[in-house]
């Protein structure tokens, strides 16, 4: 075999082993990352326990973080917490703030009235409302589990009209017959960008994720960015944030 062959074969062999690092890489998106909130027991308690389970067992990273009356209950069930268990509390507002910024799904737990109200009149006092409205502002999805306040009367009027109003916030409302089924669907929607060690970034993925309603793609430190993708996101007002060391 001549030189020239030796060194074409050589450039397709190492195109071969790089193209399909890359195709793996691509594949690879980082697991999701879901906070549950349970500032009160409620009644959804053991079907919440049940979906956290089922995501950390699928992949995702899973955080509960628990009011102590929910976490009292929690202990009485003698079901085991998935993932990691902190307390929900005023004190460790600021540093919940801080841990939960990579989450991307909240799940309130157990909304009572009292805390829709604070939701609604943004009381950001409460560390619950603080980390709701900061996941709101930053694009996250947050799911209500709205099994405690439904109900006739004035109180369950007003209940409604609250989760009304929260919608119109971006939040939803959904009963926890249906969490699962809801939880599913947004671990199946394309995530942030971070990727494995090797991962890219292409133009191709960033016009998919913002097709998909991506606004902001938290990146990897190892994660390569083209050209392109750079070029591409900046025309279409999409945010790519490098993780911290």
């Amino acid at each position: 075999m001549s030189s020239a062959n030796d060194i074409e074969a050589l450039v397709a062999a190492v195109t071969a082993e790089v193209m399909g690092r890359l195709n793996a890489a691509r594949g690879a998106l980082a697991r999701r990352a879901f906070a549950f909130l349970l500032p009160l027991p409620g009644r959804a308690l053991p079907r919440l326990l049940s979906a956290a389970t089922e995501l950390a067992r699928r992949g995702n990273d899973v955080d509960i973080l628990t009011a102590p009356q929910a976490e009292a209950a929690l202990r009485k069930t003698g079901l085991a917490a998935a993932g990691s268990l902190q307390p929900l509390e005023a004190a460790a507002a600021e540093r919940l703030m801080r841990g939960l910024e990579s989450r991307e799904v909240f799940v309130l737990g157990s909304a009572s009235l009292s805390l829709l109200r604070r939701l609604a009149e943004r009381e950001d006092d409460d560390p619950c409302v603080r980390l709701l409205l900061s996941a709101r502002l930053r694009g996250c999805p947050v799911l209500m589990v709205c099994d405690d306040v439904e109900g006739e009367g004035p109180l369950g009027r007003e209940a409604a009209e609250r989760v009304r109003e929260l919608t119109g916030l971006g939040m939803t409302a959904i009963s926890s017959a249906g969490l699962e089924t809801a939880l599913r669907r947004l671990e199946a929607q394309p995530g942030t960008a971070a990727r494995e060690l090797g991962g890219l970034l292409t133009e191709s993925d960033v016009e998919r994720l913002f097709a998909a309603g991506e606004r902001k793609l938290r990146l990897s430190r190892r994660t390569a960015v083209t050209p392109l993708a750079r070029s591409r996101a900046a025309e279409l007002g999409l945010i790519l944030e490098r993780e911290e060391d």
